[in-house]
């Protein structure tokens, strides 16, 4: 069976069928032969494995941030993407569903003068990644940085490099944590695999693991 993806558009996300954003996404997913469903509703995405949030620009009410903690708990793997500066509050509006998780968007913002794609200091590249195959450097456009509440518990996935600049002290960038028998994933920025980024770097592998995507399949792909 393909593995499956559940990417919302339920909260007005960004859909990953939108072209001009994502079309070097979605053609390696499916060359890889996942498959990517669009879901209008949180519950439709109940059986599938992995549920993606890419920019939410409308609320989550407590009983969907109720649902989205016990999908999780169940075995599901959610990846819920913000952005910088709580663009469309985006990060407020994330931070209900990150925080039962213990895990909260800040909303400023990365940036590095030294480790850095091109002149611009928000597209921050870094080699502080942690745990995560076939992944030795990305680029992470205008982050969110994400805050821990317990290091001890949580799993930083990415942090930026000791030279970033960050109002709010910490300089990751995406992080897990685990949950009952499912994970939540936080990654600062929904950009990272636009059709501008995702071939840059390690970023389509780093999507990959982000996504859930088996190993065996990535290989075939």
């Amino acid at each position: 069976m393909a593995h499956r993806i559940a990417w919302s558009v339920s909260h007005h996300e960004f859909t990953i069928e939108d072209g001009y954003y994502f079309s070097v996404l979605r053609r390696a997913l499916e060359e890889a032969g996942v498959q990517v469903v669009p879901v209008e509703r949180l519950e439709d995405a109940f059986d599938a494995p992995v549920l993606v949030l890419n920019y939410p620009e409308d609320p989550f009410t407590a009983e969907e941030v109720r649902w989205l903690e016990a999908y999780v708990a169940q075995g599901g793997r959610l990846v819920a993407l913000a952005y910088y500066q709580n663009e469309d509050r985006v990060a407020e509006i994330l931070n209900a569903v990150a925080r039962p998780f213990g895990l909260r968007f800040g909303y400023d913002h990365v940036q590095d003068p030294v480790h850095k794609h091109g002149e611009d200091p928000y597209m921050v590249v870094t080699r502080r990644v942690n745990g995560v195959p076939s992944v030795a450097r990305v680029l992470l456009p205008y982050a969110a940085p994400v805050h821990l509440e317990d290091r001890a518990t949580l799993q930083v996935l990415v942090e930026a490099e000791s030279t970033a600049q960050v109002p709010s002290g910490s300089r990751v960038l995406a992080a897990q944590a685990r949950h009952g028998r499912g994970t939540f994933i936080a990654v600062g920025t929904c950009v990272f695999w636009d059709n501008y980024a995702i071939t840059a770097y390690d970023n389509l592998a780093f999507a990959f693991y982000l996504l859930g995507v088996p190993h065996d399949i990535q290989r075939e792909g």
